[in-house]
């Protein structure tokens, strides 16, 4: 929820703003090869010391975007995905992983992105249905990490 403290100060203003502007650019961004994606969002977010406050003040801002940034900001898992990645590493410290899966529901094919942090779903939403199988992973040195991941989210979504 917008409240006129959340922006706080310029440097607020300016966060918000990027956030704003790379979200917007995922659709664009998502049209290199994943490879190469994953290589430029690693080189350019190199972790900076951040905190947890820093996180939340990161999520509330793409909320926001997405909210308020309609139509150029699309709401959906990878932009969510693909922009908390980017920011959370960079500004505020945290290493996490991007995984991308499909899965066959209703005899058609589905895809989700999530992000993974210390080997369990973080900040994620979604826990309906069968297992995501993992295609691909940011960075891609965590394939461990996503994989375990997805089973996680299976044992919590089906209640075992």
């Amino acid at each position: 929820m917008f409240t006129p403290t959340l922006l706080r100060n310029t440097g607020d203003l300016f966060l918000f703003l990027r956030i704003l502007a790379f979200s917007a650019s995922v659709p664009v961004l998502m049209r290199l090869k994943l490879v190469r994606l994953d290589a430029l969002l690693l080189a350019l977010s190199r972790p900076k010391s951040g905190t947890p406050t820093a996180a939340e003040k990161i999520k509330s801002y793409l909320e926001l975007a997405i909210r308020f940034g309609r139509p150029a900001v699309r709401p959906g898992c990878l932009t969510r995905g693909v922009t908390l990645y980017y920011f959370l590493r960079k500004e505020a410290g945290i290493e996490v992983a991007l995984c991308f899966g499909m899965r066959q529901w209703n005899s058609n094919f589905e895809g989700h992105c999530w992000l993974v942090r210390d080997g369990k779903p973080f900040w994620e939403t979604r826990h309906s249905g069968p297992v995501f199988a993992e295609i691909y992973r940011f960075p891609s040195s965590t394939s461990r990490l996503c994989t375990r991941a997805v089973r996680v989210t299976n044992r919590e979504s089906s209640g075992q």
